[in-house]
């Protein structure tokens, strides 16, 4: 398995060779490590790649010769990883960086079309974390934000949020416990079902896996999506 240490090698060696600017050697390490993702590693790999992702943009950030509009995209890449994770907490974290410098770019957002769809998209993820959270501040200030920095995307956001369907998740999930421990909770469930097959109903051996390892390793009583959500129809 690849680890940490050999993922920042490989991307401490892809930023030596490159001739090119920072950004460009972290678009070439971004493409590689999607490569890798491929081959479907394991959780406690995605875990490590999106920390060394975050570690390189953090470094590429403090580079004078660095776009404001570059190290948005890369932040708002890191966020969007954390957010497949499922990993809320961290996802908001890099995509209010990337936000944040989507603010000081001097480039006109609404004529760069590529640059306002990941801006949408990254508003519209942080709204779904808000929800998932219960944090209406955040939700508040997020929506201010979106107002300054691009106007013409927030009522979409707010149309793709009326369209998504509710679904009630346990309360457990929006504990800072929770996220504690997630990373470690995703690597036992998945060496739980290492040889399950990925198909229809594969959710309901996964859930039932994370039911049992919280109950038996936190003491936690967790209630599926199945459960609590009767009226709709998972596979």
């Amino acid at each position: 398995m690849l680890t940490a240490d050999k993922l920042t090698a490989t991307i401490d060696a892809l930023l030596r060779e490159s001739g090119e600017k920072p950004s460009d050697a972290y678009a070439a390490a971004l493409f590689a490590e999607h490569e890798r993702q491929a081959a479907k590693p394991t959780i406690p790999f995605q875990y490590a790649a999106m920390s060394e992702m975050a570690r390189l943009v953090e470094r590429c950030a403090l580079s004078p010769s660095e776009s404001a509009k570059d190290i948005a995209a890369a932040w708002n890449e890191v966020g969007g990883g954390y957010f497949s994770l499922g990993h809320y907490p961290w996802a908001a974290k890099y995509y209010e960086k990337a936000l944040a410098a989507f603010e000081r770019s001097d480039d006109k957002l609404a004529d760069d079309e590529e640059l306002s769809e990941r801006l949408e998209q990254c508003l519209y993820d942080l709204a779904v974390i808000c929800g998932v959270l219960g944090d209406e501040q955040r939700a508040a200030m997020l929506l201010a934000t979106a107002g300054r920095i691009l106007p013409a995307c927030v009522e979409g956001i707010k149309k793709r949020l009326g369209k998504r369907e509710r679904i009630k998740r346990d309360p457990f999930e929006a504990t800072a416990r929770y996220f504690e421990i997630l990373p470690e909770l995703d690597t036992k469930i998945e060496a739980e079902l290492a040889d399950a097959p990925r198909g229809m109903g594969f959710c309901f051996k996964y859930w039932k896996a994370k039911g049992e390892i919280l109950r038996r390793d936190y003491n936690v009583e967790w209630h599926s999506p199945n459960v609590l959500n009767p009226h709709i129809r998972f596979d």
